[in-house]
């Protein structure tokens, strides 16, 4: 278990921090720490605190057997996410985040700004905010999106696999899709309910749902994208 309680100085681990079934992590007085070499959690808590946790270097990994929650995450340096990663509000930083086969990122932020990667095999980004979000512009396997409001998916958005809008049909969350777009989807959810293929959006298209559907000119062609085999998630 390590326990942070000094304010002073910067905080700064070098090699892989690895917390063990049982330990924890404390941060109590919400201080910014800095991880060079990856982290990997498997015991009882994490506590990020409200500072922000920087990873930098390269051929990094977040993962271990316990869920990680962080409250403001930045990407320096090349990370792989092999876990069930949270980042709650800021997802900064200017390198690249990947998200690893079968592992899960939740994002309840704005806006991401790292560049994400998350074909992998079996992996799910889900933005849950209960507020709008901008998803970002990438190649998905699988895409959630969940909480409330309205999800701003932009030209440059593809989904190879699933995506669920509203899982467990709980939530009031929409797919904006930006003005114009048509969108490429290999398969569509609602509330975990796989959809025919063909075209969605608000109005206009084959099949139209505006309580699923901001209303904008954009829409999806589902069945469309290339598929890549891969586990539904919600």
């Amino acid at each position: 278990t390590v326990n942070h309680t000094n304010t002073s100085g910067t905080k700064t681990f070098t090699g892989l921090v690895t917390i063990n079934t049982g330990g924890a992590w404390n941060n109590t007085v919400n201080e910014a720490i800095t991880f060079r070499g990856g982290l990997a959690h498997s015991g009882t808590t994490f506590q990020s605190g409200t500072a922000t946790q920087t990873f930098n270097g390269t051929s990094k990994a977040i993962g271990g057997a316990t869920a990680i929650s962080i409250t403001s995450l930045t990407i320096s340096g090349t990370t792989t996410n092999n876990g069930n990663l949270t980042v709650t509000t800021t997802l900064g930083g200017t390198s690249t985040l990947t998200n690893g086969a079968n592992a899960r990122l939740n994002f309840g932020g704005t806006s991401i700004t790292p560049t994400i990667l998350a074909i992998a095999n079996g992996n799910t980004v889900n933005y849950y905010r209960s507020n709008t979000q901008t998803v970002k512009a990438t190649t998905y396997q699988n895409l959630t999106l969940s909480g409330t409001s309205a999800k701003t998916i932009p030209a440059g958005t593809s989904i190879s696999g699933n995506l669920n809008i509203r899982p467990g049909g709980t939530g009031s969350a929409t797919a904006s899709v930006a003005a114009l777009q048509n969108i490429p989807v290999a398969t569509l959810s609602f509330a975990d309910v796989i959809q025919a293929n063909g075209t969605y959006g608000y109005s206009g298209q084959t099949y139209n749902y505006p309580a699923y559907f901001a209303n904008t000119t954009g829409y999806l062609t589902v069945g469309t994208a290339a598929a890549t085999k891969g586990v539904l998630t919600t």
